[in-house]
C-alpha cells in the first residue's frame, strides 16, 4: 500500500461549557472542553481560559476551525475542527520503523 495517511482528513466536533463548582479545573480556567478521540477511544478533557484559548491552542496542533456555533449558557460553544490522520494516531510503526533504516515490508529471513 502506498497511500500516505496525512492524506486523511478528520472532523473533529469540540464542545465548551462553563465549569461547575464539583470541577478540578486549574485556576484561572473558566470553561471545560471535550472531544472524541478516535484512536484512544475515549473523550478528551480540557480546561481554558476563554474559548477563544482552546481555539488557538488547538489550532497550534495544526486543527482547523471550520465552524464555531454559541449555544445556550456562559460558555456553551460547539467547535467544528479538520485535522489530519496523525493528530489522532501519529504515523504508524511500520512507517517510524522505516524511517530508522529497519525493512519491515517484507518476510524476516
Amino acid at each position: 500500500m502506498s497511500s500516505k495517511p496525512s492524506s486523511k482528513r478528520h472532523l473533529v466536533v469540540v464542545r465548551t461549557d462553563g465549569i461547575t463548582e464539583s470541577s478540578a479545573a486549574p485556576p484561572g480556567a473558566v470553561l471545560e472542553y471535550s472531544y472524541w478521540h478516535p484512536g484512544d477511544r475515549r473523550w478528551n478533557h480540557g480546561y481554558g481560559e476563554s474559548v477563544d484559548a482552546v481555539i488557538a491552542d488547538l489550532q497550534d496542533e495544526h486543527w482547523r476551525l471550520l465552524q464555531r456555533q454559541d449555544l445556550n449558557g456562559p460558555y456553551a460553544t460547539e467547535l467544528v475542527f479538520e485535522t489530519s490522520y496523525e493528530s489522532f494516531f501519529g504515523p504508524s510503526a511500520k512507517d517510524v520503523m522505516h524511517e530508522h533504516g529497519f525493512d519491515v515490508g517484507g518476510e524476516g529471513g
